[in-house]
């Protein structure tokens, strides 16, 4: 697969995909609520069909052992490790991909484990593939550290309201990616369940209480997914001429990906709500040497798109809270410093600071191959080089899937060339 950009201006319409972060939730709540309730825009990704179709059959077999492969499903995983604890008489296999083997999982099933869950790791401790051993679990004050993933906090607040102790989950260290935590328990709290809260003087929450109660079933439609978008907003840093409108995308403040709409003020783009779509324009150029640190210890979506937008034409910025970027679907550092390299730009990253040096970058415009590490987010982040000269060439597209199926069908809509 090849892209190129041929215009001038970055000008059209954009369909977003339904936020994945927020379907994935909203899926849980519906196999945890009795009562049933549909589920409108429902997102399309690999992943949330993964989830969706997993907690089918948990809910629908009559089997005493369940193999449920989740191949590449990071969300999934986590999550359907604790709602397999609350499936009394069954035994359930989870797991998925070299590389989701590879995923840590320990914090959470000790966590689980405090609580009265039967879990074992089939292969190599901390990680999967699991066996759950469904029943047992009861509940009560659990202790689990913040800094590794945040989807092990929701994993447990999701299945909380379901035990008969609920849960008091006392945080240890940082959460990384908290407006995810924040997420779950918004979105919780629409369908019911009154959760009480503890912050620490930095607003960060430490202390989660969830008693025993039950979901309260109501229709719900998905949002545009914010963390697509982001994509979009790194074409507007790059483009001198900007005017986009991305579709049924609204400023609610549920998905912590939003922050883009303000840190791309920085860089000349302004956003304007007009109705349920998001319309982006270029209000102003900004000299290429402008130099800030970003912090993504909470926003990992955003990361990588961002990065390399900066490292193409601002790169006297820098970045840190990326510890957690190696964890990902691909170890996402060493991924685009691989990459980067091929087009003249070095990443450096020491003590979580990533800072950027061009060396014959604006020599080498032209064709160039990436590797794409069948990770959806470095593949959208890197087809970025067509807007500024580069015919961008993949060893596979096809991994865009697990977020936004359509991304390159957008992308010819405005303007970019696909050559399969």
């Amino acid at each position: 697969m090849q892209i190129k950009f041929n215009q001038s201006s970055l000008e059209g319409e954009v369909s977003l995909p339904a936020s994945k972060s927020i379907s994935n939730r909203v899926l849980m709540l519906q196999a945890l609520c009795d009562d049933h309730f549909e589920i409108l825009n429902l997102a399309e990704s690999s992943d949330t069909k993964i989830l969706q179709q997993s907690l089918i059959t948990l809910l629908n077999s009559d089997e005493k052992f369940i193999d449920i492969d989740l191949f590449d499903a990071g969300t999934p995983f986590r999550f359907l490790t604790a709602f397999a604890c609350l499936l009394e008489g069954r035994t359930i296999y989870l797991h998925g991909t070299e590389r989701l083997h590879q995923r840590p999982i320990k914090a959470l099933v000790d966590a689980l484990q405090q609580m009265g869950a039967d879990i074992h790791f089939e292969k190599h401790d901390g990680f999967a593939p699991l066996v759950v051993y469904g029943g047992g679990i009861r509940g009560g004050v659990v202790r689990i550290t913040g800094n590794i993933s945040s989807q092990f906090l929701s994993a447990l607040c999701l299945v909380a309201p379901s035990l008969e102790f609920g849960v008091e989950i006392e945080i240890t260290e940082e959460v990384i990616s908290a407006p995810y935590l924040e997420m779950t328990l918004e979105l919780m709290r629409r369908f019911g369940i009154h959760i009480g809260i503890k912050r620490n003087s930095f607003d960060e929450i430490k202390y989660v209480k969830i008693s025993r109660q039950l979901f309260e079933g109501d229709m719900f439609i998905v949002n545009g997914d914010w963390s697509s978008a982001v994509f979009f907003y790194a074409m507007a840093m790059l483009s001198d001429t900007v005017n986009l409108r991305l579709c049924d995308l609204e400023m609610d403040g549920l998905q912590g990906d939003e922050l883009i709409s303000i840190i791309a003020n920085d860089f000349g783009i302004v956003t304007e709500q007009e109705g349920l779509d998001i319309l982006i324009n270029r209000s102003s150029l900004i000299n290429e040497n402008y130099e800030a640190i970003f912090s993504f210890q909470n926003y990992p979506d955003l990361a990588v798109p961002f990065i390399v937008a900066c490292a193409i034409k601002y790169p006297k910025c820098k970045f840190e809270g990326l510890h957690h970027l190696a964890l990902k679907e691909s170890n996402r550092i060493l991924a685009l410093q691989n990459e980067l390299e091929k087009v003249g730009i070095q990443l450096k990253y020491e003590n979580d600071l990533l800072s950027i040096s061009h060396l014959d970058f604006i020599n080498r415009k032209g064709f160039v191959h990436f590797k794409s590490y069948e990770d959806h987010r470095i593949v959208m982040a890197l087809s970025l080089f067509a807007l500024v000269g580069f015919r961008v060439e993949f060893d596979k597209g096809d991994c865009v899937s697990k977020s936004f199926p359509n991304y390159f069908r957008e992308l010819k809509k405005i303007g970019f060339e696909i050559i399969d």
